[in-house]
């Protein structure tokens, strides 16, 4: 999956990200989660701990 997104980004042609696009899995979910709350109530603590938890990236937004 990071192959294709960085080969994507940096402007590959179309028929390479086809090709690897057909090579990814089509049960591959992604996710997005959004954390919310009042100022200093620990969303950034808690985002970064499930991030590291669950092997996933953390983006600051």
């Amino acid at each position: 999956m990071a192959d294709w997104d960085t080969h994507a980004a940096l402007g590959g042609h179309l028929r390479d990200q086809n090709a690897t696009a057909e090579k990814k899995p089509k049960n591959e979910h992604r996710w997005i989660w959004f954390v919310t709350g009042p100022t200093a109530c620990g969303k950034t603590t808690v985002a970064k701990a499930l991030a590291k938890n669950l092997n996933f990236t953390y983006v600051r937004g």
